[in-house]
Formats: C-alpha cells, sequence, structure tokens
C-alpha cells in the first residue's frame, strides 16, 4: 500500500524532556529511504533526488535478490548517494539505525525516514527544509500521511483519532514514512 507526503507539516513534541537547540542557518536534511527487491532507478523518489542539493540520500537495500543488490550497488556508485547493503533483510528498524549511524551527531542534522512505496511531493520537501529552518527547536516533524484518499497518520495517542490539520501536538502517534527528526535526538531514542 502506497503512502502519499503531500504538503502539510505537523510539530511533535516529544512526551520527554528533549533537549532544545539554538537556531542555526547551515542545517542537513539527510533522507534515510529503505527499499527492498526493487532496483533504485524504478524509485520515483531516488530518480527525482539522486542530485539535490537540498537533501543527502541514503539508501538502505534490504534486498535479497542477488541481481538487484548487484544493480543497485553499481547504480548507486555512478549516482553518488550513500548506498548500504548488509545483503539481508533487517527490516525497517534495523536498517534505518544503521542508516542514522552514519550521519554526523550534529543538531543542525536532520533525518527523514522513508521506505520505498512512499509517494514524497516537492512541495512537501520544501516545507520539511522551511520547517527546519524557522522552528528548529521543534526535534519531530511528520506530514499528514495519506493512505490512499483519507489521512492515516498522525494520531492522537489515546483516542487513536487521526489529525486533519498541521499544529504543534503532543502525545500523538506517527508512521516512519515522512518522519523528520533531528539527528542528536535520535542519540536518546531508537526506531
Amino acid at each position: 500500500a502506497k503512502n502519499n507526503c503531500f504538503s502539510k507539516i505537523v510539530y511533535i513534541i516529544p512526551c520527554f524532556n528533549a533537549f532544545i537547540f539554538k537556531t542555526m542557518k547551515n542545517t542537513n536534511l539527510y533522507v534515510v529511504l529503505v527499499v527492498y527487491n526493487e532496483y533504485l532507478n524504478d524509485i520515483d523518489f531516488i530518480s527525482r533526488y539522486r542530485d539535490s542539493n537540498k537533501i543527502k540520500l541514503i539508501v538502505v537495500d534490504n534486498s535479497t535478490n542477488y541481481e538487484i543488490q548487484n544493480f543497485n550497488y553499481l547504480n548507486s556508485q555512478i549516482d553518488g548517494l550513500t548506498y548500504i547493503s548488509k545483503k539481508v533483510n533487517l527490516g525497517l528498524s534495523k536498517a534505518y539505525n544503521i542508516a542514522i549511524s552514519t550521519i554526523p551527531l550534529d543538531s543542525n542534522n536532520w533525518v527523514m525516514t522513508l521506505d520505498q512505496d512512499t509517494y514524497v511531493s516537492d512541495e512537501y520537501i520544501i516545507n520539511v527544509v522551511e520547517a527546519i529552518i524557522n522552528n528548529s527547536n521543534i526535534l519531530v516533524k511528520t506530514g499528514l500521511i495519506h493512505f490512499g484518499s483519507r489521512i492515516g497518520s498522525p494520531t492522537l495517542l489515546k483516542s487513536r483519532k487521526t489529525i486533519n490539520e498541521i499544529g504543534i501536538f503532543r502525545n500523538i502517534e506517527a508512521i516512519n514514512s515522512c518522519l523528520t527528526i533531528n539527528r542528536a535526538l535520535l542519540e536518546k531514542i531508537d526506531f
């Protein structure tokens, strides 16, 4: 099932005491994209953003098909994106954590997590970058994620009611796709 991140940003205030960072102009957005048995050149996000100066793309290849692994490795070397493969299906959580461990621990670094079947609009990327620059003290950001024609994430934690408008919220949960978290905060939590 495809997830879609279009344009709206929701800010999440973590349920624990997170440290606040001063606003810096030199921010970096790392996008960690996990793929499984899919050729990199068939993934929309990679074809649109592999040469972008807005993001740093890290692909974790969970493919178990040797032909696909080999093709993806060779293709990633030509295009210069960061490519990680353990030649097994690690699952999303381990794949995200391996990629995150390669990103320098710096409060100017932000991490967006994706999987291969999530469509991300150009407007959403622009809004995420603007949200990072304009609201760097809020360390977790996500979009209103559409599952088909309805918004499926984020939801309020206790009632599971879907959040349908942008804003700043506490006590919500969100899927991993399009979740954007400050790298320094990720030292305190794992996926």
